[in-house]
């Protein structure tokens, strides 16, 4: 399989891309996690796991 990529050029293009990346991101981990079945509490702690986990990069 090939694929080919093209990004945008320019910074403001490139920087509006990555919000789109991150929101497409947000959502599917969002959705996943209202999937999982465990309570309600379990699932607010990992995402408070996974926000710390991104704020340290």
């Amino acid at each position: 399989m090939e694929v080919i990529l093209h990004f945008p050029e320019d910074k403001e293009k490139m920087e509006e891309l990555s919000v789109r990346a991150a929101k497409i991101y947000g959502s599917a981990v969002k959705r996943n996690i209202e999937n999982l079945k465990c309570s309600k509490n379990q699932k607010i702690k990992l995402l408070n796991e996974i926000i710390k986990s991104y704020e340290k990069m």
